[in-house]
């Protein structure tokens, strides 16, 4: 927790060091979905990927990318039910790399969408009580995909009715 709030911090003041480590999103995407099925798989959750066949590459802290990738899936594999499914899709549009991922989880009641990006905010306290988290992680993931010009937006029709992330980052543009 102490690192989210240095990391909020450095975001606040402008501060944090953006990356310029050249990363293929496509190679990353892949290793990172290797990385959690172990957890998708201990809940009978079926993690796709799809994606363009060739690499393509963005400027970026590998950690940030990581912090933020890392921790949408871990939202939507802790708050998907057992023998559900979630979905990262990737598309590069328009020098954007568009991000979805898509759950078939616990969905989000419409009056808590518009707060998700708050710091400490978590929907529905009372349901979520033993769910693990500080409410800071979706802070942190939006101020990340801000910093780096890119924006991030978060839909569910409602209650169990799955969510839909949707991140657009900025692709490296070629000399």
């Amino acid at each position: 927790m102490v690192q989210g709030f240095t990391l909020l911090a450095r975001l606040d003041v402008d501060r944090m060091e953006l990356g310029c480590d050249q990363v293929d999103i496509v190679r990353f995407a892949s290793a990172l979905r290797n990385q959690m099925l172990p957890q998708a798989e201990a809940k009978g959750i079926t993690l796709s990927l799809t994606a363009p066949d060739q690499a393509i590459h963005i400027h970026v802290n590998l950690a940030h990318l990581t912090l933020v990738f890392r921790n949408l899936l871990d939202n939507a594999l802790k708050y998907t039910s057992n023998g559900g499914s979630v979905r990262w899709s990737l598309v590069c549009e328009d020098q954007m790399m568009i991000h979805t991922l898509t759950d078939t989880g616990i969905g989000i009641a419409p009056e808590h969408l518009p707060h998700l990006f708050e710091r400490f905010y978590r929907a529905d306290r009372a349901r979520l009580r033993d769910v693990p988290g500080s409410g800071l992680g979706l802070s942190i993931v939006g101020a990340i995909v801000q910093a780096y010009g890119g924006d991030i937006q978060i839909e569910s029709p409602g209650v169990n009715q799955g969510t839909t992330v949707t991140v657009r980052w900025r692709v490296q543009i070629p000399q």
